[in-house]
C-alpha cells in the first residue's frame, strides 16, 4: 500500500494547491487533470487490494468448512 499512500500524498498535496485562491489560474486544468488521473490510479489499487482480501478471505472460509467436514466425518466414523 506505500504507492496507495505516496498517491494520496501527492493528490493532498496538489489539492491543497488547487484550493489556494491567489494562485494564478493558468495550469489549473493540467493540475485537476493530475488529481483526476491520481484518484483513479487509487482506486484502481483500492480494488486490487480488496481483491486479494477477499481471496484471502474466501481460503479461510474454503479451509474452515473443510475442516468442519472433516471434523464432522471423524465424529461419524467414531460413533458407529
Amino acid at each position: 500500500m506505500e504507492r496507495y499512500e505516496k498517491k494520496v500524498a501527492e493528490l493532498e498535496k496538489l489539492v491543497k494547491t488547487l484550493e489556494d485562491t491567489s494562485r494564478p489560474l493558468g495550469g489549473i486544468d493540467a493540475d485537476v487533470k493530475k488529481a483526476v488521473s491520481l484518484i483513479s490510479e487509487c482506486r484502481s489499487l483500492l480494488r486490487e487490494q480488496e481483491s486479494r482480501m477477499n481471496d484471502l478471505i474466501n481460503d479461510v472460509r474454503d479451509e474452515t468448512i473443510a475442516q468442519e467436514n472433516r471434523e464432522k466425518k471423524d465424529a461419524a466414523g467414531r460413533s458407529f
